[in-house]
């Protein structure tokens, strides 16, 4: 089933979630001494004596050491230890991570100490934006809340609600909320991760000659996932959907109307090698798929590749399916803002194409259009993303 307006926004939060079970991120930094480094290719391959945690208060060292894939006597890889300190780097627990090497007992042996500074466990995100649409104008309205250590435990429960109202031209609405939990590290693997939520959705989309989207949908989904690597990640689970009411139209000679109240099987894969909410170089892929119970559609895909530009700039290929696809330029304000109450901010311009989703026929509505926007990350408010998204013009298109 593709989750159509809202859903766009419901499957990057999807990703991000994911991306933070996986773990992904590829910032190079750096994670040894210098002198170890420097003569690494000189000495005989060193053994992990030991690995020792610093700097957290409320956080188990053995949820750290879950997401460091090595263990005393496996011989030392740096390349595991920056991937971990990557991974690290990435939760949301953790304000600042490193990873350093301390003498062993004995010459040829080492201890690894990961130094953490804990953040507030509490996160939020918001947003807040304007989109034109085919002689509608509609604010939408987006944000979340999340224990990302929950009891203490490193488990995950998050809530999110999106929202559009229209304030102009033709109806479209549309309201997503989610609530989810998450376990990383299911049965304290290192490698498998459960992911749940409860999801409601209404939506009603109306356009010119007649053609229509509307959704009811009440939904539930359990899955189970494992790591792959580094940085890659596949799942399967089970959703029921006790509503499921939808009608599509998207041509003026056809339609289609179904009722449903039953379950599917489902699976999701992605590769998520960069920063979801601040790209800055690599590729972040996200898929589900569960099969057809609503009749308009059943695969959602969001992919995404960043090059650096320098100097903060950067450059993004954007491809989603249901069809769509758009080349992003971003740049990054000034560092000096790192010391107030905004930590992050980037502005980003996306021109593309686009489509709301498709019927069981393949009919396509979409259009070309503009993406602009000013995303922050700030101490209180948590990520703050203000946009503006405007269609310069509307079609609809069958596809073979």
């Amino acid at each position: 089933m593709a989750h159509h307006g809202c859903g766009a926004a419901w499957l990057r939060r999807r990703a991000a979630a994911l991306a933070t079970l996986a773990a992904l991120a590829l910032l190079g930094l750096g994670l040894c001494p210098r002198a170890v480094q420097a003569d690494a290719k000189d000495r005989a391959p060193l053994t992990i004596e030991a690995l020792r945690c610093e700097g957290n208060v409320s956080t188990s060292c053995r949820f750290i050491l879950s997401y460091v894939y090595l263990s005393p006597g496996d011989r030392l890889d740096e390349e595991k230890l920056q991937d971990a300190k990557l991974r690290l780097s990435w939760l949301r627990n953790f304000s600042s991570v490193d990873i350093r090497l301390e003498k062993g007992s004995t010459r040829g042996k080492v201890i690894v100490v990961i130094e953490v500074v804990e953040a507030n466990a509490i996160v939020t995100a918001s947003g807040l934006g304007l989109t034109s649409m085919d002689e509608a104008t509609s604010e939408v309205f987006f944000g979340s809340l999340s224990d990302d250590d929950l009891f203490g435990t490193g488990k995950i429960l998050d809530f999110d609600a999106e929202a559009r109202t229209p304030s102009n031209g033709l109806t479209q609405t549309d309201f997503f909320g989610r609530l989810q939990y998450v376990d990383p590290q299911l049965l304290d693997s290192q490698q498998y991760f459960l992911d749940a939520d409860l999801s409601y959705r209404s939506a009603q989309y109306d356009f010119t000659g007649y053609e229509f989207f509307e959704e009811h949908l009440w939904a539930t989904d359990l899955e189970v996932g494992r790591r792959i690597g580094a940085f890659a990640y596949a799942a399967i689970g089970y959703e029921y959907r006790p509503v499921a009411d939808v009608v599509c139209q998207l041509n003026a000679s056809s339609g289609l109307s179904v009722d449903t109240a039953h379950g599917t099987p489902t699976a999701a894969v992605g590769w998520n090698g960069d920063d979801p909410t601040f790209p800055t170089g690599g590729l972040e892929l996200n898929a589900r798929y569960a099969r057809d119970v609503s009749g308009c559609g059943n695969v959602d895909a969001d992919a995404r590749y960043t090059w650096s530009l320098g100097e903060g700039s950067y450059l993004s290929v954007h491809a989603q399916y249901p069809w769509g696809g758009g080349i992003e330029f971003a740049h990054d304000l000034a560092s000096e803002i790192d010391q107030g109450e905004v930590r992050r901010a980037r502005w980003y311009v996306e021109p593309g194409i686009w489509s709301i989703g498709y019927s069981s026929n393949q009919e396509l509505a979409g259009g070309a259009g503009l993406r602009a926007g000013l995303r922050l990350d700030t101490k209180t408010l948590g990520t703050v993303d203000l946009f503006l998204y405007v269609t310069a013009a509307w079609r609809h298109e069958g596809i073979p």
